[in-house]
């Protein structure tokens, strides 16, 4: 089974360990009959990991003080800067920070080419976002990428699974802010995803709150 591991807490998503987002295929008995869904307000992009390129430097150097911050800039074709939902997820104590922060709220560098990204540029949707529960009782939140949703999920995950020892991070983006970058640890070709809450599972406000998002989503 193909998962990553991500955490939620009050409606936000978390790195941790504890809590999956799986892609295996849902059993035909489960999956939904409504029409999908597009999504699109749900992006992908692969976090920057070289940082030793001069253009991002320059991304780097407009979030230092006297810059320009991190709104998009004409000609950013390659770096972006996005909100993340919570600097707790990516700031750990006793670790150096991964975000930097501007005007109180932290961000996080991702790459925007076609290559590392997974956006509504080329359609994809997701069937309706449902939930359910696993063998333990625990709530779980479940979607279905469409044929193409499923082909660009596999082939971003593919493209970017451990090479020469070297893990790439996948940021999940919904609604502009990034809810978690969990470790990509092999490609993700399944075409569904199940988002579970881990050992405390969530408050139901907590979950509505994640489904209502996931879909209003749209390209």
């Amino acid at each position: 089974m193909r998962w990553l591991r991500i955490m939620w807490l009050s409606g936000i998503c978390i790195a941790s360990l504890g809590v999956s987002v799986f892609a295996d295929p849902t059993p035909a008995a489960t999956q939904p009959s409504a029409p999908a869904a597009t999504a699109g307000g749900l992006e992908f992009h692969i976090l920057v990991f070289d940082r030793s390129d001069p253009a991002f430097k320059a991304m780097s150097d407009r979030m230092k003080p006297g810059g320009v911050g991190p709104a998009p800039q004409a000609g950013d074709e390659t770096y972006r800067w996005f909100e993340v939902a919570h600097a707790d997820a990516f700031d750990l104590r006793g670790q150096p920070a991964q975000t930097v922060e501007w005007a109180g709220k932290h961000y996080l560098p991702v790459l925007i080419t076609p290559g590392a990204s997974m956006t509504g540029e080329k359609p994809w949707s997701i069937a309706p976002v449902f939930t359910t529960t696993d063998s333990t009782g625990a709530p779980i939140i479940e979607f279905v990428f469409d044929v193409r949703g499923k082909e660009l999920f596999s082939d971003l995950t593919t493209r970017f699974q451990p090479h020469d020892g070297r893990f790439y991070q996948l940021a999940i983006v919904l609604d502009g802010k990034i809810l978690s970058a969990p470790r990509l640890l092999d490609p993700i070709t399944g075409g569904s995803v199940m988002l579970q809450g881990g050992a405390k599972g969530w408050t139901p406000e907590d979950q509505q709150l994640i489904v209502e998002q996931l879909r209003r989503a749209r390209p």
